[in-house]
């Protein structure tokens, strides 16, 4: 083999390992539910049996009304009837319960301060039917969503140090920590406890537990992103053994995120769905044009430049396409569950791109 065509060859063995299918299985959608439900004792009703002179209700008929309109997303109706107990019936046993799932209903609809209001109100403990590693959990996730992170991280670490709390609830709220952490900057403590808490939970799903499936799946996703970051942060360029070393830490560090983002997908949460795939796309489309941007080698004669890139653009064509299934699997996958995010805006934009640059490059037979 001549210096020219070893200088060629040298990205084809890591391109190889890089251009395997997507290991996304089908996937599909399903809605759940966290409102807290009640098996309701026998209520006698007394007074106008019509309802034509006044609404005829006591505390657990309010609970049946709101904990029904909170399953069908009727959230004002769900707001007024758990409302309404808290105010009419303070001491009833299903206070704690309405309380807990008017919490849940100001989450759903995006009322953060709302919902955190809520769970701070609970006394501790919170009463029947209501745990106070839930409402710290609830509590938390609220202060993430309004990025007051260092107190989301101390809601959490008060669940992982209390005593007896449930191991599902433990891997979860170590699992919530570990995304707070992410987003205050700290990628160290967040891989730490992510990498502790995600393997617990592929264990239980193997059990057939499904647990706080969309804490996750974002979890999932940003041990992703850690993995991404250092993926783009590996330049390429320098002498033929530095550029091989490089290649080789660069593909593996894209090959580690795109485990972790195809974990996100199979965990069949819409959002991370989308969010995945887009960043399982752009990294085989970074990894392109990273390569592809590399300098030809110096001691190539000038009238071999010219095969040489061709060769190089026919070696990367598998990794461009890979790219390109997995813009297209996002498309069809989002118009499926209804989603039409800033991920799949995104990626509508890379696949139009793709497209018409594959239909440039595709190598001749």
């Amino acid at each position: 083999m001549t210096s020219r065509t070893a200088a060629a060859e040298r990205v084809g063995w890591i391109l190889l390992a890089l251009a395997i299918g997507l290991l996304c299985g089908p996937l599909g959608c399903a809605s759940t539910r966290i409102g807290a439900t009640l098996v309701l004792p026998p209520t006698t009703i007394v007074g106008d049996p019509t309802g034509r002179n006044r609404d005829i209700y006591d505390a657990y008929e309010l609970f049946d009304r709101g904990d029904k309109a909170y399953v069908g997303a009727e959230w004002e109706k769900a707001t007024l009837n758990y409302n309404k107990i808290l105010k009419e019936y303070p001491d009833s046993e299903v206070a704690p319960l309405a309380r807990y799932n008017l919490g849940l209903v100001n989450e759903q609809t995006g009322q953060w301060e709302k919902a955190l209001r809520v769970y701070r109100e609970f006394p501790n403990p919170p009463g029947r039917g209501v745990l106070i590693e839930e409402v710290r959990m609830r509590a938390g996730v609220c202060l993430v969503k309004l990025e007051r992170y260092a107190e989301a991280e101390k809601e959490f670490e008060s669940i992982l140090s209390q005593f007896g709390v449930s191991p599902l609830i433990f891997n979860e709220a170590r699992a919530r920590l570990g995304i707070a952490a992410y987003y205050a900057g700290d990628e160290v403590l967040a891989e730490h406890h992510l990498e502790m808490a995600l393997p617990e939970n592929d264990r239980n799903l193997q059990r057939g537990i499904v647990h706080a499936r969309a804490a996750y799946a974002e979890g999932y996703f940003i041990m992703g992103e850690i993995y991404y970051r250092r993926f783009a942060a590996v330049a390429l360029g320098g002498e033929e053994a530095a550029l091989a070393l490089d290649l080789r830490e660069k593909a593996e560090y894209l090959i580690a995120a795109r485990d972790y983002y195809t974990q996100a997908v199979r965990t069949y949460e819409p959002l991370w769905i989308t969010a995945a795939l887009y960043k399982i796309g752009l990294g085989f489309e970074e990894f392109y044009r990273a390569v592809l941007a590399v300098p030809e080698p110096r001691d190539l004669p000038a009238d071999e430049r010219a095969g040489y890139r061709e060769k190089l653009e026919k070696k990367l064509y598998p990794v461009l396409d890979k790219a390109l299934t997995a813009y297209r699997r996002n498309l069809q996958l989002a118009a499926d569950l209804g989603q039409n995010n800033q991920w799949v805006q995104w990626t509508r934009e890379h696949y139009e791109l793709l497209s018409r640059l594959t239909s440039q490059e595709e190598p001749k037979p």
